[in-house]
């Protein structure tokens, strides 16, 4: 049986009681009038009967009613589980130290480094080892991706690098000859080609103003078989970006060439070659020079470019 049939039955308890009294009463009121036939006799008796009555109604144990609760509101919320309680004296520990770790410390060339198109520089990064386990020769920096800007595929650790230590890593690399921002993705890596530390270098080529940046000729001392001696000349020269150049040669005997023209697409070396003959004389050693003159755009000199002929 639940709560609420025995709460039921209990308040039904009074009132039936109160029920049954109040039936007696009517029942003794309908023998009213025998009553009223003795009354000479017995005059007391209805007064002493409704008396006893009532003294008997107040004999009867009252009932109590149990205040009802009311029942509380299912809000179909899940109670949260309590957390489970720690053993006494236990502490949290922090996480194991992984093995291979690095911590950045440095780096030469900042990003965003000007160069000119094709010149070579040295990238290097500075690391110290945070980890647990030891930087062996096999590992190494490896590139990842981007621009390698004609770096090696890898550099290894120049030595053992125990936790604790640092370490410098160069790279040498060479700027692209198209003006522009490049960037190369580069990582640490274990001996097992694990990557666990990544890094970058980002430059900017810029367009540097157009110039021959270099000449040089394959002229050097020679001993002929026979003279006059007749040298096939080479002389290149260099430029840093695309354009015009206009040049002329001299020699040490008194020859000079017209102005000659060389485009060039992009930064490049181009050779130009002309034979210079009747050099030398028969049991002597002969000294000459060459020199070459970029009109445009340098108005610069290049030379002399010595060398002698010694003949038979």
């Amino acid at each position: 049986m639940d709560m609420n049939s025995v709460k039921e039955e209990t308040m039904k308890r009074p009132l039936f009681v109160s029920l049954t009294i109040i039936a007696a009463l009517v029942l003794t009121g309908c023998n009213f009038p025998l009553l009223a036939q003795n009354q000479t006799e017995t005059p007391d008796l209805l007064s002493t009967s409704v008396a006893e009555t009532v003294q008997a109604m107040n004999l009867l144990p009252q009932a109590t009613q149990t205040p009802l609760t009311s029942p509380t509101p299912d809000l179909g919320q899940p109670t949260s589980p309590p957390l489970p309680t720690p053993p006494s004296g236990t502490q949290p520990t922090s996480p194991v130290n992984p093995c291979n770790k690095a911590k950045f410390l440095g780096e030469t060339v900042p990003d965003d480094t000007e160069f000119d198109p094709g010149e070579s520089f040295t990238k290097s990064w500075t690391f110290e080892n945070v980890g647990t386990c030891t930087w062996n020769t096999n590992y190494k920096l490896a590139f990842v991706s981007g621009e390698s800007l004609s770096g090696p595929a890898s550099v290894s650790m120049p030595f053992n690098v125990p936790p604790g230590t640092q370490v410098k890593i160069e790279v040498p690399l060479k700027a692209p000859n198209t003006p522009g921002t490049y960037t190369g993705y580069w990582e640490l890596q274990s001996g097992d080609e694990e990557g666990f530390f990544p890094v970058f270098v980002r430059i900017k080529v810029v367009s540097a103003e157009f110039s021959v940046t270099s000449v040089y000729t394959n002229l050097k001392n020679v001993s002929p078989q026979s003279c006059p001696y007749t040298y096939a000349v080479d002389v290149s020269m260099v430029t840093n970006a695309a354009g015009k150049v206009t040049y002329k040669t001299e020699t040490s005997e008194g020859g000079v060439s017209a102005l000659k023209t060389l485009n060039f697409d992009s930064a490049d070396t181009m050779i130009v070659e002309f034979d210079w003959a009747g050099l030398g004389e028969a049991g002597t050693t002969k000294d000459y020079w060459l020199k070459v003159y970029i009109d445009s755009p340098n108005h610069q000199w290049f030379g002399p470019f010595n060398f002698s002929v010694t003949c038979p």
